[in-house]
This record gives structure tokens, C-alpha cells and sequence, in this order.
């Protein structure tokens, strides 16, 4: 399958971790995550694998994204996570 991004998003990749996808496509992870005591944003990231039209060109395929989650749709094809998020909201890139 070939995901295309919207004209303002961005999919990502996401690297495998251990997680559980249930029946109903729902993430469960393995172990809990620590919450932070303090105002920082955890920011995750993940391979570029589309991006939409209205995108600066800063974002490229084969980047690597790092992005809020807050505010992220995912999907699974093939045993593969694809992360679908706002390019606004990707806060930065590594070539």
C-alpha cells in the first residue's frame, strides 16, 4: 500500500518498539511510561515516508521527523506503524 499525505501533513514511519496492536487496532504498550514532573514536551520520531503538497520543502521523504504525539493519527499495514501528523508540528529534522 502507498500512503499519500494530505496537502498539510506529513506520515511517518515509526521505528518498531513493544507495543501490542489489539483486535480493534488500539496501541498498547509493553510497559508503562514515566510521566514527566515537569513542563517539558517528550518528543518522539520517525522516518518521512510522504509528504503533502502545501509542505515546505524542508521536510523531504527519508528525513527523519521529531514531533509531538499529542495530536497524531495512526495506522498499521503489513506489521508496520504510520504515523499521520500536521507538518506544524513537526519540530524539527535530521538529514
Amino acid at each position: 500500500m502507498k500512503l499519500t499525505a494530505y496537502p498539510d501533513a506529513v506520515v511517518l514511519k515509526r521505528p518498531k518498539d513493544n507495543s501490542e496492536l489489539t483486535k480493534s487496532g488500539l496501541f498498547i504498550p509493553s510497559r508503562e511510561v514515566p510521566k514527566r514532573e515537569d513542563d517539558r514536551v517528550q518528543l518522539h520520531s520517525a522516518e518521512v515516508v510522504s509528504v503533502g503538497t502545501k509542505v515546505k520543502d524542508d521536510i523531504k521523504v527519508g528525513d527523519t521527523a521529531f514531533y509531538n504525539a499529542y495530536d497524531s493519527w495512526d495506522m498499521e499495514d503489513g506489521g508496520v506503524v504510520y504515523t499521520s501528523i500536521k507538518a506544524k508540528d513537526v519540530q524539527g529534522i535530521q538529514r
